[in-house]
């Protein structure tokens, strides 16, 4: 079997395709050739596949931007400076997110926002309550929150891990919130978050400006349709940066 995939600077990463046929890969290493010289895509190393050989690309901000941007992206919400679409996925009937949007703050500060686990409250949609579970680092650990949900849906809790690490682009950083919903027993009057997958590229502009890609596939679990789910998913991620901007704003 023939892949497509990258490689994170912390040493995580994934598949992009599978199954390729060696005219398609080819193809792709010709383009991340291509970016590469622009700056954009770094061919990391080569590892072995059934007949030949391909390359494992490691995808920097742009490039990231590019792959994803080519599925079916649908522009949902646009206002204040903040786009959000909604994404078909081929493995899963929830869309996913993408976001893109500035804040008017230092590295130093959006950071201290990201790991300030007793104010995700103010800022982030939904959440009222945090609780730590295991700290890793100071810039890495694992926390369980609960967000509120109308009536009669019943409330929700998510278990993840978060770091942020620099990447190999200066100025440009990337933070993780990867679930893990079987870190700790379910929790009564609550529905485990089976999936939840976000990832922030940051990238400093200058001292006070900074951009943000923000990407996110979640599942809340339950019985929820796919489909009343990707009605309402332009929502959050909007709620959430707005009030990141007003609070990012107060705190200075």
């Amino acid at each position: 079997m023939s892949v497509l995939g990258y490689l994170n600077p912390d040493g995580s990463g994934g598949i992009l395709f599978e199954n390729l046929d060696q005219g398609t890969i080819v193809f792709f290493e010709a383009v991340l050739f291509f970016l590469s010289i622009l700056g954009i895509g770094i061919p990391l190393e080569t590892t072995s596949t059934v007949g030949y050989t391909s390359k494992i690309a490691f995808l920097t901000f742009f490039a990231w931007i590019v792959v994803t941007q080519q599925r079916d992206c649908v522009l949902r919400k646009s206002a204040d400076g903040i786009e959000v679409y909604t994404c078909k996925m081929e493995d899963s009937k929830i869309n996913s997110i993408q976001s893109s949007f500035t804040v008017s703050a230092s590295l130093s500060a959006l950071s201290e926002a990201l790991f300030d686990l007793n104010n995700f409250h103010k800022w982030q949609y939904k959440i009222v309550n945090t609780e730590m579970l295991k700290r890793i680092s100071k810039n890495e650990f694992i926390y369980r929150a609960e967000l509120e949900t109308p009536w009669p849906v019943s409330n929700r809790d998510l278990i993840l891990h978060v770091k942020m690490s620099p990447t190999s682009t200066p100025q440009e950083y990337h933070f993780s919130a990867i679930g893990k919903p079987d870190f700790i027993p379910p929790r009564e009057g609550f529905v485990r978050v089976p999936l939840s997958e976000a990832h922030w590229y940051i990238k400093v502009v200058d001292a006070n400006k900074i951009q943000i890609k923000h990407s996110i596939l979640i599942d809340p679990g339950g019985s929820i349709p796919a489909w009343l789910m990707n009605l309402s998913l332009a929502e959050g991620p909007y709620e959430t940066f707005k009030n990141l901007r007003a609070y990012l704003g107060s705190a200075n």
